[in-house]
């Protein structure tokens, strides 16, 4: 199986025996490439790394924190800006931290590019899953953009949810404890647990904006 990087091939094997292939087209509405737009209207174009036939379900893997850009003007203008830092320092042409730079300053990379894409289709349409599962922290900022991500290790319980979807009898919960030892729950879909060790919950349902309840 062909991947765009190491990291990719790395998880292959697993995401063949969860129900994926290689996807290496960009999303299509009416027979040509989906259009998307930024906060500046311009379109873009995307393509996920991975198709489930089985669900009709798209996968984006991540393996770095997303960034904060939140438009491709200012995704390209910041990567300009390291562009230039970098031939300043003479250090132009080192891969490793050109591939830093990219991570940090890519639109591809953006967490707000990444809720675009997710809210056009649905959590339950496109998955965005990272190798390391994000921080508390972390969900809490991607949550508050509109991007709802999961960790590689979850996806079977994810999968089960979707399969759940059209009888309504499930929705997907990622768990946290802070410093303060309070459990905090990010549920993908109306929150109806009664566990007595939920403290807050960011309920996530979509279409609508990422809601924090306190659980009791």
């Amino acid at each position: 199986m062909k991947t765009d990087s190491i990291a990719e091939g790395g998880i292959a094997a697993r995401m063949l025996q969860l129900g994926f292939i290689r996807y290496n087209q960009s999303f299509m509405l009416d027979a040509a490439p989906r259009q998307f737009a930024d906060k500046k209207a311009k379109p873009f174009r995307a393509k996920p790394d991975w198709y489930s036939p089985a669900l009709n379900v798209f996968a984006e893997s991540k393996f770095h924190t997303l960034n904060a850009k939140t438009s491709q003007a200012s995704a390209d203008a910041a990567m300009q800006r390291q562009q230039a830092y970098r031939q300043g320092r003479g250090e132009g042409s080192n891969k490793d931290l050109a591939r830093y730079d990219q991570l940090n300053n890519q639109w591809n990379h953006s967490q707000v590019k990444q809720a675009i894409v997710q809210q056009a289709l649905t959590p339950y349409g496109q998955i965005v899953f990272f190798e390391t599962p994000p921080t508390l922290e972390e969900m809490q900022t991607y949550t508050s953009k509109g991007l709802f991500p999961i960790a590689l290790d979850s996806m079977p319980a994810y999968l089960l949810n979707i399969r759940l979807q059209p009888t309504g009898g499930a929705t997907y919960q990622a768990n946290y404890t802070d410093d303060t030892g309070e459990r905090i729950v990010f549920c993908l879909g109306p929150y109806t647990a009664a566990d007595a060790r939920d403290t807050y919950v960011c309920e996530f349902i979509p279409g609508k904006k990422a809601q924090w309840l306190q659980a009791h």
